[in-house]
Formats: structure tokens, sequence, C-alpha cells
């Protein structure tokens, strides 16, 4: 017998085999994406939501933990997470060639 989560794991990864979205399982997926439409565009507002709320209560835009920097909507560790993350990026689109 599955627990909720176990069950809901499969399912996703039934979903995803069958190119349905993943949230909502009814509609076919946008190219290279998990989500239908009508949910990635409720997921993006949703987020936006969030980060809006998140710098209205003076915490971190991304994680929601640590408060704000005078002048930015991110805390230092996730500014320099965001930093090293986009350096490697960068460092593979360089090394491809692109």
């Amino acid at each position: 017998m599955f627990n909720q989560r176990e069950y809901a794991a499969r399912q996703r990864e039934r979903y995803r085999a069958e190119g349905l979205c993943v949230y909502c399982g009814s509609r076919a997926v946008i190219h290279g994406r998990t989500y239908c439409i009508r949910c990635q565009n409720s997921h993006v507002a949703s987020q936006r939501r969030m980060r809006v709320r998140r710098v209205a209560a003076g915490l971190c835009a991304t994680c929601g933990d640590a408060p704000l920097t005078e002048g930015y909507v991110t805390c230092p560790a996730c500014r320099e997470k965001a930093r090293l993350y986009q350096r490697a990026r960068k460092a593979g689109k360089a090394a491809s060639g692109a």
C-alpha cells in the first residue's frame, strides 16, 4: 500500500510519461515543460504573489527566510547562490559555443 506522497509521485510520473500536465493531468504539456499552459500561468501568478508578500514582509523574495538587505529584494545567501548559478551557466554556454 502506498502513502499519499508515493501515490502522487507515481501519478506525476505516469502523467509525465504520457505527455500530460503533471499538475492537472488533463491537458497536453507545453513543449519541453511539465505543465500545460493554464497550470503554468497559474503557477507563475502564484509565485509572483508570493514574492510580493515576502518583500512586503521584509523577507527575502527567493527563500522567504532571511531579512532583506538594504537596496535588494534577496538575502546575501540567495544572491550568492544566484551569482554562482549564472557563472556556471555562462561557462557552460561558452564551452558549448552558444
